[in-house]
């Protein structure tokens, strides 16, 4: 009896080692841009992707790649612990509706474009506000209470 639960112990041991930490993109770690593809000045980034202003792309947890941006909306909904749509792709000048509530407070991440219009953390939004979003950037924003469970967005102004 005592091999099988030392067997067991090890096992699980093994197993949490291998789950890493709690900042990992993949299972909802804080959202970050992706320096490996930081413009250097000229434009582009190694990978010459750029918005319509000649910014290079910034990829954040969740709204990795170009393609996971949704357009035509102005408006982002809460879905259970997720936004929607969570990748959100505007013109400068668009204001977008993101819902918040005393549940799912919302404020600005770190990392995005400075002096956008979502709140910053000490003074986080709870209920639904429309933000227009001038300059064009990126506008990565959060469940200030479930981010850890993923609850994050960003808006691509262009």
């Amino acid at each position: 009896m005592m091999k099988n639960h030392a067997w067991m112990t090890g096992l699980i041991a093994m197993a949490l080692v291998a789950c890493g930490s709690n900042n990992d993109p993949v299972d909802g770690g804080p959202i970050v841009p992706d320096s490996g593809r930081a413009d250097s000045g000229g434009g582009t980034d190694a990978g010459g992707d750029t918005d319509a202003g000649g910014s290079a792309f910034m990829s954040f947890t969740g709204c990795e790649n170009e393609g996971d941006y949704e357009t035509g909306d102005t408006s982002v909904a809460i879905a259970g612990f997720s936004y929607n749509p969570a990748c959100l792709r505007v013109p400068a000048g668009t204001a977008v509706m993101i819902a918040a509530s005393a549940v799912h407070p919302l404020a600005s991440r770190d990392g995005g474009t400075a002096g956008g219009p979502i709140p910053a953390a000490g003074s986080a939004a709870t209920a639904a506000a429309t933000y227009t979003f001038a300059a064009p950037g990126f506008y990565p924003y959060r469940c200030t209470v479930h981010e850890g469970a993923g609850m994050v967005g960003v808006i691509w102004v262009e």
